[in-house]
């Protein structure tokens, strides 16, 4: 594998990152002939191995760069981390610290009614930040969405799809999010369980309620789309900690 550098902006810091490595799992976006293919693990996870803080990655608000807490102290019985915040962000996981949003409007200058923009644009996207110029992306709401066509699994620890064709390939996503500045693991049985229990970012912002009446939202300039379970979208605040998952076209 090779090495990237990427600069995180908040930080000031230069660091050297794997790219990441595909899982196998490809899905073909409709009937297009073109597929999307999942990388083994989330955006700053050090390992694959289920049940290990390890395998969670990072937890990013929506359109931001890069995390807002500089550590997370686990404990082995709960799974629950208790983040330690970058100074100037010690308010945590609240609506002020979302990026572009303005306290007067209370929505965001950006992803907004006036840009039109609905897709992150690559400045703004933490897996394009990390690796530049690599092809890997978040995943979009239409990818994260297709996952529902293959064969899914759970078990105390994960959620996993399989592929069958050509040969069976899996890929697997952990559940853990942070929930009000939380961050919580598999095994907190109050805050996660196989219904809810993952939460993944996609690069959409929310849709307003002209674009779906089931789905959107009037507060949407201040919201996106994320995924409970990978199965259910939800129009969520971008202000939470959710991991992102890379995905690169074949």
């Amino acid at each position: 594998m090779n090495a990237s550098q990427y600069y995180i902006a908040k930080d000031k810091v230069l660091a050297e990152v794997t790219l990441p490595t595909p899982s196998g799992v490809k899905i073909e976006q409709g009937s297009s002939g073109v597929y999307t293919i999942w990388a083994d693990r989330n955006l700053g996870a050090t390992n694959v191995i289920k049940g290990d803080t390890g395998s969670y990655g990072d937890f990013f608000i929506w359109s931001d760069v890069t995390t807002i807490y500089s550590s997370r102290d686990w404990t082995a019985t709960s799974q629950e981390a208790v983040l330690s915040f970058k100074p100037g962000w010690e308010d945590g996981y609240t609506v002020a610290n979302i990026p572009y949003y303005n306290t007067t409007t209370g929505k965001c200058d950006k992803y907004n009614d006036i840009d039109g923009k609905k897709i992150l644009d690559p400045v703004d996207d933490a897996i394009q930040v990390a690796f530049p110029g690599s092809g890997w992306r978040m995943p979009t709401y239409e990818e994260i969405s297709a996952l529902s066509t293959i064969s899914k699994s759970t078990d105390s620890y994960s959620i996993m799809f399989t592929t069958s064709d050509p040969e069976p390939q899996t890929v697997w996503f952990p559940k853990a999010y942070i929930v009000n500045g939380v961050a919580y693991g598999y095994a907190d049985a109050n805050k996660i369980d196989g219904t809810n229990g993952l939460r993944i970012w996609s690069s959409r912002a929310a849709f307003s309620k002209g674009e779906d009446s089931s789905l959107g939202n009037d507060s949407w300039e201040s919201r996106a789309m994320r995924f409970i379970d990978l199965s259910q979208a939800e129009n969520g605040s971008r202000r939470y900690g959710v991991a992102v998952r890379p995905v690169i076209d074949e």
